[in-house]
């Protein structure tokens, strides 16, 4: 059996640039993925755990029991660790499929959303606001299109060059970041996608559930609205930043990424890991 530090080392490359506070749930998720390996999983079945496990949490979030409610929050939590094992466990077995990274996006899609409906039925029980069931569709919305733009530079590009144009050239990724107020704007106003995060959004609605349960106020419903306007706010300086220069800048990162191509993990390398 591999070490912690030695499986980190294949399973977490790369991930040293991630926020601090999204590094720290890599500490526990390696031990989960120390685990899947021992079970002998594939990536492919822990991602739909995860997704079975996001669900789990959706019903007990729409709950109006306080037990349920918990357990919806530990269920949710174990969903977002277990999206990190489904791609530890791949790089460390050597096999990423192609039908892996889409039940990756099916789950941030369809499945991960669904919280945000949970909760906002969960107000609806107990207020009986309409308003509030607008504001989860609203926040459901905004931030599937938040997290489609995202990925937007690679489906440009390709249809760029199905139709005739040609790839960006390196120069254009390798200009500064920081190099135009679209840029910084767009960066500075990253934590308004708190609301579709749910590394943030998780720990918020706990709070928030406890807040109304201890003050009787519907404060989920107040940072559901909230939520759902910052994700608004986002959106647009998103849209207003791509239009202006970043779907270039992330059409030709991807463009050099595909230049460079990536070598192939000979066979069997991966299969070390596993035993």
């Amino acid at each position: 059996m591999h070490t912690i530090a030695e499986l980190r080392m294949v399973a977490q490359a790369g991930k040293q640039r991630d926020p601090g506070w999204y590094r720290v749930h890599r500490g526990l998720s390696i031990h989960l993925t120390r685990a899947a390996l021992g079970l002998g999983l594939e990536a492919d079945q822990v991602s739909l755990l995860m997704m079975g496990a996001t669900l789990a949490a959706a019903l007990c979030l729409a709950s109006a029991s306080g037990w349920a409610n918990a357990a919806g929050f530990a269920f949710g939590y174990a969903g977002f660790l277990l999206d990190k094992v489904d791609g530890e466990v791949a790089r460390l077995r050597g096999r990423p499929t192609l039908p892996g990274i889409l039940l990756d996006r099916l789950h941030h899609r369809l499945v991960e959303p669904l919280l945000l409906l949970a909760i906002a039925w969960h107000e609806y029980q107990l207020t009986g606001s309409l308003g509030v069931i607008v504001a989860g569709f609203a926040a459901m919305l905004l931030g599937a299109a938040v997290d489609e733009n995202q990925h937007l530079g690679a489906v440009i590009l390709l249809k760029h060059v199905r139709q005739g144009g040609t790839a960006p050239d390196a120069a254009r990724a390798a200009l500064p970041f920081h190099a135009s107020a679209f840029a910084r704007w767009h960066r500075r106003l990253r934590p308004l996608k708190a609301a579709r995060t749910v590394a943030l959004s998780l720990p918020i609605a706990a709070v928030a559930y406890g807040l109304e349960r201890v003050v009787g106020q519907p404060v989920p419903s107040w940072c559901l609205g909230t939520g759902a306007l910052a994700l608004g706010a986002f959106l647009f300086c998103q849209c207003a930043y791509y239009w202006r220069e970043g779907i270039e800048r992330e059409a030709a990162d991807t463009a050099n990424i595909m230049r460079r191509s990536v070598v192939a993990t000979p066979a069997g390398v991966g299969e070390r890991w596993a035993r």
